[in-house]
């Protein structure tokens, strides 16, 4: 056995506040400026950090929803 056992996935929305949400629109507006203005070479300039994805596929019962977790 190697201390793993099946758990559960949820969902954890994530709420912004209204700070957050002008940030938000102001780096995505400098982001379109760049990208209008340089075109395809700035997105190849594009670093990205901690990137994962999200599976969207609603499984029918709470045994269908279980994930393989490290028990530690």
């Amino acid at each position: 056995h190697l201390s793993y056992k099946k758990v559960r996935a949820r969902w954890v929305p994530k709420m912004l506040c209204d700070d957050h949400k002008a940030r938000r629109l102001a780096s995505d507006l400098t982001f379109l400026t760049c990208c209008s203005a340089e075109g395809e070479g700035f997105l190849k300039s594009i670093a990205i950090e901690n990137e994962f994805w999200i599976q969207s596929v609603t499984p029918g019962t709470n045994e269908q929803s279980k994930q393989w977790m490290n028990a530690n």
